[in-house]
């Protein structure tokens, strides 16, 4: 299983958080085909054909966070940030317990220059996932560039 906190170009197939329970069951059939010629044709470099396979396992399955976060991956590598946001905030709404996603969220409001909103989105991923130092590395250096950073990030 990967692990959703590394950074967007690492990350293939994610389907939990780092280290907690909050895992979705393996996507199967023709939806987890789909996934996986995804994964396959964007590790070849065919963006377009890894989004597109993404899509088709989404539309057969979309109650599966997976084809949604790997999309978001794809557009955030694409700077496509507010889509790449949308994304990841459909694989959250799928998979509650998902901090990976709220990261992923936070890092695309960063971004796209949306601090407050990205601040709220690393305490939702830190709420559910308090060993995700990424987040508290990126929380840290957000509320430093806010100004804010003797304020608690999470109350």
């Amino acid at each position: 299983m990967t692990d959703p906190t590394s950074s967007p170009a690492q990350v293939a197939q994610p389907v939990a958080t780092q280290s907690t329970e909050a895992q979705a069951p393996a996507i199967a059939g023709a939806a987890g085909d789909a996934l996986r010629r995804g994964v396959e044709l964007r590790s070849a470099g065919n963006l377009e054909g890894a989004i597109a396979a993404y899509r088709e396992a989404a539309r057969i399955d979309p109650t599966h966070p997976a084809p949604f976060f790997n999309i978001g991956n794809v557009l955030f590598d694409q700077g496509q940030w507010g889509e790449a946001r949308q994304a990841f905030s459909e694989a959250a709404k799928r998979q509650p317990g998902f901090a990976g996603a709220w990261l992923q969220v936070a890092r695309c409001e960063v971004k796209l220059g949306q601090l407050r909103e990205a601040r709220e989105s690393f305490a939702s991923a830190l709420r559910l996932e308090p060993a995700l130092f990424s987040a508290w590395l990126e929380a840290g250096n957000l509320c430093r560039t806010m100004g804010i950073a003797q304020q608690a990030l999470i109350s």
